[in-house]
C-alpha cells in the first residue's frame, strides 16, 4: 500500500505540474485519454492474472505453471486492448484528436497488461516488497521523464511516449524475479481452468469499468473543455481512494485465498473484523476530510479549478464505500465466488447507463460525479450481501478443485 500510494503521489505531482504548465485543453485531453485507456484495458481483460495468482496463493498451482497458463491470454488481450484504445481514440477522440499520442498510449496499454500479470504473481508468492519496489520505480520514471518533457516544451505525444518507455522498463526488470513461463510443462487442464474462471472476473471488470468510467467518457465527448477539466480534477480524489482501496484488496487477496483454503471456518469472523477495522476509521474521518477538500483543491490545482470543488467533495464523501467495495471484492474472489462479483458489477453498470440521459441533459462535472457515486454505491451493497450470504457457509473449494489438485 505504501509503495502504491507513493507511486500515485508521484503521478499526482506530475498531474499538478501538467495542470499548471499546460493549457486546459492539453490537461483535459491527457486525462480523457487515460480514462479511455483504463476503460478499454479493463473491458478487454480476461481476468486470468488474478485467477492464476489466486491459485498459486492457495497452493493449487506452481508459479511457473500458472505463469505459462496465463501469459498467452494476457499478452493477447493486452494487444487487443492497445489496438482498441487507438481505434476508439480515433472515433471518439474527446477534446481533440492526436494520432501520435494515441500510438504511444496503445503501446503503454499493451505492455501494462503483461506487467499486471507479473505483479499479481509476485504478490501471490509472498514478495510484495519486490512488487512494491517496481511500483515505485514506475512512479519515479513517470515523474522524472514527464518533468523532463514538460520543461523542454514537449507536447501531449511526448508525455505519453514517456509512459510507454517507463512501462517497458518496468516489465523487463520485473522478469528478473520471475521464472520463465516456458520452464514449466504445458498444462492444458490448468489453462482451461484459469481461462474459464478468469472469464467471470473479466466480465466483472468489464461491467465495473462501465460503472466507474461511463460518466467520465460521456462527459469527455459531450461536455465543455472546462467541465471535462473540472471532472478530471475532482475525480483525482476518487482515484486516490480507489487506488488505496484496490491496493489493499489485491494486497490481502493472497492471504485471504490461503485462509479460505486452509481455515474456511475462520473466514466469517476474520472478514467481519477486517471490514470494521477498515471502514469505521474512514467513516469517522469523512466529515473533516470533506471540509478541507475545497481549500486543498484550490491550493493544489489553482484558483481556476474552483468549480471542481463540489465534485471533489462528493468523491471524498464516498471514500468509505469505495474501501468496502474493494475489500468485499477481494473476499469473494478469494472464496471463488466470481459470479457474485460479476452480479454486483452488472447492477452498478446498469445503473450507470440508466443515468446517462441525466448527464446528456446536464453535462457538467457535478452531475457526472453524482451519477458515478450512485452506481458505485449500488454495486457495493450487492457485494456486501454476497459476502454475508456466502462466506463461512461453504467449503473452501466452493468453486471446485483445480485440475492440478484433481
Amino acid at each position: 500500500m505504501t509503495s502504491r500510494l507513493i507511486g500515485r503521489l508521484l503521478g499526482l505531482a506530475f498531474i499538478v505540474l501538467l495542470a499548471r504548465r499546460q493549457s486546459q485543453l492539453v490537461f483535459a485531453q491527457y486525462n480523457y485519454l487515460l480514462v479511455l485507456a483504463a476503460a478499454v484495458s479493463v473491458i478487454t481483460d480476461a481476468g486470468v492474472a488474478a485467477v492464476a495468482a489466486r491459485e498459486v496463493a492457495r497452493g493449487e498451482a506452481a508459479l511457473a505453471a500458472a505463469y505459462r497458463a496465463a501469459i498467452l491470454v494476457q499478452v493477447t488481450t493486452g494487444a487487443v486492448a492497445g489496438i482498441a484504445v487507438a481505434a476508439v481514440g480515433v472515433v471518439a477522440p474527446g477534446p481533440e484528436r492526436d494520432l501520435s499520442a494515441l500510438l504511444f498510449l496503445a503501446i503503454f496499454v499493451a505492455v501494462t497488461s503483461l506487467f499486471n500479470l507479473q505483479a499479481e504473481l509476485l504478490r501471490s508468492t509472498g514478495r510484495p516488497l519486490i512488487e512494491g519496489g517496481l511500483q515505485l520505480l514506475a512512479g519515479g520514471l513517470q515523474l522524472g521523464l514527464g518533468v523532463a518533457v514538460l520543461l523542454n516544451g514537449g507536447g501531449l505525444a511526448a508525455v505519453l511516449a514517456t509512459l510507454a518507455i517507463k512501462q517497458v522498463a518496468v516489465v523487463l526488470v520485473a522478469q528478473l524475479w520471475l521464472p520463465s513461463p516456458w520452464s514449466a510443462a504445458p498444462d492444458r487442464a490448468l489453462r482451461r481452468w484459469v481461462v474459464r474462471r478468469g472469464l467471470w472476473l473479466g466480465g466483472a471488470t468489464t461491467l465495473a469499468t462501465i460503472m466507474w468510467r461511463a460518466g467520465a467518457l460521456l462527459l469527455g465527448n459531450v461536455g465543455s473543455v472546462a467541465s471535462v477539466a473540472d471532472f478530471a480534477v475532482g475525480s483525482r480524489f476518487l482515484e486516490v481512494s480507489a487506488l488505496v482501496s484496490q491496493t489493499l484488496g489485491i494486497g490481502v487477496l493472497p492471504a485471504l485465498a490461503r485462509r479460505a483454503s486452509t481455515a474456511p471456518q475462520s473466514m466469517r469472523r476474520f472478514v467481519t473484523r477486517l471490514a470494521v477495522f477498515l471502514v469505521l476509521p474512514v467513516v469517522i474521518l469523512t466529515v473533516p476530510a470533506v471540509l478541507i477538500t475545497g481549500p486543498v483543491t484550490v491550493a493544489v490545482f489553482g484558483q481556476r479549478y474552483h468549480s471542481a470543488v463540489l465534485p471533489a467533495e462528493i468523491f471524498v464523501g464516498l471514500t468509505a464505500l469505495v474501501l468496502l467495495y474493494y475489500a468485499m471484492w477481494a473476499v469473494l474472489v478469494a472464496e471463488r465466488h466470481e459470479r457474485w462479483v460479476t452480479g454486483a458489477a452488472a447492477v452498478g453498470a446498469a445503473l450507470a447507463l440508466a443515468l446517462v440521459p441525466w448527464i446528456l441533459l446536464r453535462p457538467d462535472a457535478t452531475v457526472t460525479a453524482i451519477a458515478t457515486c450512485t452506481a458505485i454505491s449500488a454495486a457495493t451493497v450487492i457485494l456486501v450481501v454476497g459476502v454475508a450470504r456466502t462466506v463461512g457457509r461453504v467449503t473452501a473449494n466452493a468453486g471446485g478443485a483445480t485440475p492440478s489438485r484433481l
